[in-house]
């Protein structure tokens, strides 16, 4: 939970609103100022150049974003994977050093779920009861886009934040998300691939959803469908299985346990709800295991994804 903070509140007005120079900006954006949002529906991002954060509060658990407006056609949306609690604080921007430098507006997410519990590493953006994070997400940036006066949206992420960039680019029709290994189920995530490796989702059902089982989460044996109750927020099998109006560039290391476990059933899935025509894969890396990629990989396929941009929207 985090202390009763008052920030100022932007609704579409500029009067009072600063935002930060770019050669000012910090290591991870926190010095930007920050903004509340009180109320998402209502709310408009400044069109002023700069650096600014803001936050929606979901009663003590908020959802945190830092938005850099630049002048570009594009905007470049980011979401961070699993964090170690006890290496980094909340709210965490991740590639802001990488994307800020290909001089797009650039939008970063921080996971509003992990404030639920200060020892939760990963929950996927998936929200929590009947709060739908990733709606009021795309909701976010597509106002980001309108601000930013983008015609090209790219929502990028590794791994977990992989898995909330496929789910959030869903619901933005033309925008494309270039992931990298990442999840696409919350049931049955294996760690490290290996059976019997569910501590990561025992910690998901104990903290975010255990409303779904019928004994605590330390007791569940994993024999019963628990996603089902919950829907496509924790599915991108479920989510991909019906035509969607997005694309997908899909970065995969064909060394990760990844390739088998969540990489063919997506292409599966995706192939059941037609759409595989707006589905393009990128593969990389040689190192055995599952990794995020590195600055270069990163960029490289960044580049590939504007490219791509550029063919579908000009």
């Amino acid at each position: 939970m985090i202390g009763k903070e008052r920030y100022k509140a932007v609704i579409g007005k500029d009067c009072m609103f600063s935002a930060l120079p770019f050669e000012d900006l910090g290591e991870g954006g926190l010095n930007a100022p920050r903004y509340g949002i009180p109320n998402l529906k209502e709310f408009e991002f400044s069109q002023r150049e700069g650096a600014a954060q803001y936050r929606y509060d979901y009663d003590g658990k908020p959802l945190d974003c830092l938005f850099l407006k630049e002048e570009s056609d594009t905007l470049i949306v980011s979401f961070h994977g699993a964090l170690n609690r006890k290496r980094f604080s909340l709210p965490r921007f991740e590639r802001l050093k990488s994307i800020s430098k290909f001089g797009t507006s650039s939008i970063y997410f921080s996971d509003p779920t992990l404030w639920l519990d200060d020892s939760l590493q990963l929950a996927w953006y998936t929200g929590w009861g009947e709060v739908d994070v990733q709606a009021d997400i795309a909701a976010l940036i597509v106002k980001a886009k309108i601000a930013a006066g983008a015609n090209k949206v790219i929502v990028s992420g590794s791994s977990g934040g992989g898995f909330a960039a496929l789910q959030v680019s869903a619901l933005i029709p033309e925008s494309l998300a270039v992931v990298f290994n990442p999840s696409v189920y919350v049931q049955g995530y294996l760690v490290d691939g290996k059976e019997g490796g569910h501590g990561t989702e025992r910690k998901y059902l104990e903290v975010v959803r255990p409303e779904v089982l019928p004994v605590p989460a330390a007791q569940y044996q994993f024999d019963i469908d628990w996603a089902s109750e919950v829907g496509d927020k924790v599915s991108a099998l479920e989510r991909y299985a019906t035509p969607r109006e997005n694309f997908v560039l899909f970065c995969q290391t064909p060394t990760d346990w990844h390739y088998e476990q969540h990489y063919l059933p997506f292409l599966a899935a995706c192939a059941k709800g037609d759409n595989l025509a707006r589905v393009r894969v990128h593969e990389y890396g040689e190192r055995v295991g599952h990794f995020p990629p590195t600055p270069q990989e990163f960029d490289g396929a960044i580049v590939e994804a504007l490219r791509w941009a550029k063919e579908l929207h000009g």
